[in-house]
């Protein structure tokens, strides 16, 4: 699934700032489509999927987020073929909801106000909210042993697939069923999350489960790969992530950073023997708080104009292109990299 990056680099005042970084792995080709909003005195720039209604964004007072999943077996569009109506329409009411939250944690004009929102929208997740001085690693989700208790407390429920049991009891928990772990940032320069949690016990994937080796080593790789890097260049910093699909981090593509789409050209019987997914990285999303910018390195994705108008607004939006980038590298960004 996707793995979300909190690193410190030097702004153009050669101040120390949070950016942030995040590759979002989908079944499927994402199609956004590239809005902006004002909410009083606030400008919020976003790009949003099309068929999941998922945001990434970036509002006028540098204030921004990513996150990854922690409730792994929801983190899908509208479900598949095999899926039912029910667990398809819990998909489509809670990706909606997502969609509300994340508008209204990005229209505040203060961190403070930003983590509010997330918090007590019980907003579920591996998050890193910041506005580039202060930096929230935030953590909510449903711990399974709860999940379960529900589950065994009635025959009927007993008797439904687990997709369908979800989509039936989320529609009627409280507060009280889910565990919130907000962590301030102090001397840490470099935070890397995936799908399982670090901050609390057991939530996400845990060790039992198919997701939680890859979680675990993806996490690992991205650390290790981003304390090497020397450079201040958000665009830099992203081109060096397209590398993270490299065989020399992993001969198995499903514990690369980067997941290729052409690792699911691969036999059944090689899937089932590495565990392989059809989750693929589609992007690589950057934010730079002091800039005001969002910015965005399409591997396979498609993004078209919405309202949206670099001139006419203090938040930009920048495509990359990895060709571009590898031909106008002109410093030595990185202690181990070969191309």
């Amino acid at each position: 699934m996707c793995v979300i990056i909190a690193k410190k680099i030097k702004n153009i005042n050669n101040e120390l700032e949070w950016n942030l970084f995040k590759f979002r792995d989908r079944a499927y080709d994402p199609k956004y489509v590239l809005k902006s909003f004002i909410y009083k005195n606030v400008e919020v720039l976003y790009l949003k999927d099309k068929k999941s209604k998922w945001i990434e964004g970036i509002n006028s007072f540098g204030i921004t987020l990513v996150s990854a999943a922690l409730d792994n077996h929801s983190d899908a569009s509208i479900g598949g073929d095999n899926t039912s109506t029910l667990f398809k329409n819990y998909l489509k009411t809670a990706n909606e909801r997502n969609s509300i939250i994340l508008k209204r944690a990005l229209r505040q004009t203060s961190i403070e106000d930003a983590l509010e929102v997330l918090v007590d929208s019980k907003f579920i997740g591996n998050t890193f909210l910041t506005d580039g001085k202060k930096l929230f690693s935030i953590e909510i989700s449903i711990p399974q042993k709860k999940l379960l208790n529900y589950r065994n407390s009635s025959e009927d429920l007993a008797k439904l697939k687990w997709s369908d049991f979800k989509a039936k009891i989320m529609q009627n928990l409280d507060e009280t069923d889910f565990k919130v772990s907000v962590k301030e940032a102090s001397t840490e320069r470099l935070l890397v999350k995936t799908n399982h949690s670090i901050q609390m016990k057991n939530l996400g994937y845990r060790p039992e489960h198919k997701g939680y080796k890859s979680s675990v080593k993806r996490r690992e790789i991205v650390k290790n790969f981003m304390k090497n890097i020397k450079t201040d260049s958000i665009e830099n910093i992203m081109y060096l992530l397209t590398n993270l699909d490299d065989p020399k981090h992993s001969k198995n593509p499903e514990l690369r950073p980067l997941r290729t789409k052409e690792k699911t050209s691969l036999s059944n019987k090689e899937k089932e023997r590495h565990n392989i997914t059809d989750y693929y990285t589609t992007d690589i999303f950057g934010f730079s708080p002091s800039k005001r910018t969002m910015y965005l390195l399409p591997i396979h994705s498609k993004t078209e104009k919405g309202n949206f108008d670099n001139k006419e607004t203090s938040c930009h939006f920048v495509t990359l292109s990895r060709s571009f980038l590898k031909e106008n590298l002109c410093e030595i960004l990185y202690t181990d990299f070969n191309d």
